[in-house]
């Protein structure tokens, strides 16, 4: 790393930098024209193919906060953002991206705010620059400022995220957060490794597991949107993949810590059903995008919701919560007898669990076995506290199948397919 600062730095800027060169000056320009002259910019080169190493190199040479790091092979922005944040000696950190700017009072507030109420983190809004009128008209709905109402004094992480959640106001842009870089540390959060939607995983999780956060009503972010981003770009299968895996992070991050909050599971459906809609295109397009699930140990997982007396499990990661309630039950019973049903079937017989049958709403136009067991209609079937019922239909059935159980008393399991 290029260049040492004498004294530790009150914050810390870190820049991952990636093919931007037309656009990285302009973004070093506004950090170092921050009105808080004790900082450190640290831009981590992720192999920039383009001339964005000389551009580094020279804005090191001229001023001494700025510390160059150079990746030894492209690997995405959460590495890059991750190697900075382990080379940073600031107490705060924030996290910009190479192609955005900075409002030049928005590093000396936040550090005074977060310093006079002892924060963890604190969110605040942004305002839009378009590289081009045609840009500007395609996406003039980004949520540039949050639209809701929020208490000006410090809050839990749960208690911010619930009200993002409850005026429909949540974001995952780390470009508007900042944060003590000891919290961060303390708690184990880092940036997931694959490449785009890691900051989804990211922003959640430091959030829902912060004690003191705050929320500021001022746009200190500059958002660029130009032609080529990750922002403006189609989305790919590689990009389904990665919000896929960050899907399967935060389920299991809400699991390990013993987070319940309905909001966070509204936020993890809300990532899912972005996930149906992508997948469903990518379909369209002509992606085979089985290919890339049978290359995982993702396609015979799901995703645990549990709510009240219901356990809904949807299609994604079999975390230690959903594991419990399987190994727990004496007997397994199926709600389905389809091709869902099919492939729950299979998932559980893969995983050693014994399938005691298949229930459904009624024997009408129903097979008398299905998968070499026995079917049975629902109201053939006694409430038993010891099996567990596995509702495998799609969503048009769903919300029948719900209440059906629930008026008969029984507990269950919802698979989305």
């Amino acid at each position: 790393m290029e260049g040492q600062l004498s004294e530790k730095a009150l914050v810390s800027v870190i820049i991952p930098v990636y093919n931007v060169e037309a656009w990285l000056p302009a973004c070093l320009d506004s950090v170092l024209a921050q009105t808080l002259a004790s900082i450190e910019v640290i831009c981590v080169n992720d192999c920039s193919p383009d001339g964005c190493a000389a551009i580094l190199d020279d804005y090191a040479a001229r001023d001494s906060r700025v510390h160059v790091i150079t990746l030894e092979q492209n690997s995405g922005q959460g590495v890059a953002r991750n190697v900075g944040f382990e080379a940073c000696s600031g107490r705060y950190v924030y996290f910009l991206d190479s192609d955005d700017m900075v409002e030049p009072e928005a590093l000396e507030e936040l550090a005074a705010r977060a310093d006079a109420d002892d924060l963890d983190g604190i969110f605040f809004d942004s305002r839009v620059v378009y590289d081009s009128p045609e840009l500007a008209k395609r996406y003039q709905s980004y949520p540039a400022v949050h639209a809701g109402t929020y208490p000006t004094g410090v809050m839990s992480g749960v208690e911010l995220f619930e009200a993002f959640m409850a005026q429909r106001d949540w974001t995952c842009y780390v470009q508007r957060q900042f944060w003590r870089a000891d919290y961060l540390r303390e708690q184990g959060i880092a940036f997931p490794t694959w490449a785009s939607h890691e900051d989804e995983a990211f922003a959640f999780e430091a959030l829902v597991a912060a004690e003191r956060v705050a929320f500021v009503n001022q746009p200190y972010f500059l958002r660029r949107y130009r032609t080529g981003s990750v922002m403006t770009s189609k989305p790919t299968l590689k990009n389904f993949a990665s919000y896929f895996q960050g899907l399967c992070h935060m389920a299991r991050f809400m699991d390990e810590r013993g987070i319940e909050s309905e909001a966070a599971d509204r936020n993890l459906a809300r990532i899912y059903d972005a996930l149906v809609r992508q997948h469903k295109q990518l379909i369209a397009d002509g992606v085979d995008v089985s290919a890339w699930f049978a290359g995982t140990d993702l396609l015979d997982a799901y995703l645990l919701f549990a709510k009240a007396q219901k356990a809904y499990l949807h299609h994604g990661l079999l975390g230690k919560q959903a594991q419990h309630a399987i190994d727990q039950a004496e007997r397994i019973c199926i709600y389905g007898a389809g091709v869902i049903a099919g492939n729950v079937f299979e998932s559980l017989v893969n995983q050693g669990r014994a399938v005691e049958g298949f229930l459904v709403s009624s024997m009408q136009g129903n097979p008398k076995a299905f998968k070499g067991h026995r079917v049975r209609a629902i109201d053939q079937v006694p409430v038993d506290s010891k099996t567990l019922v596995v509702v495998s239909v799609t969503d048009g059935y769903r919300a029948d199948v719900e209440r059906l159980l629930d008026e008969a008393g029984w507990r269950h399991v919802y698979s989305k397919e």
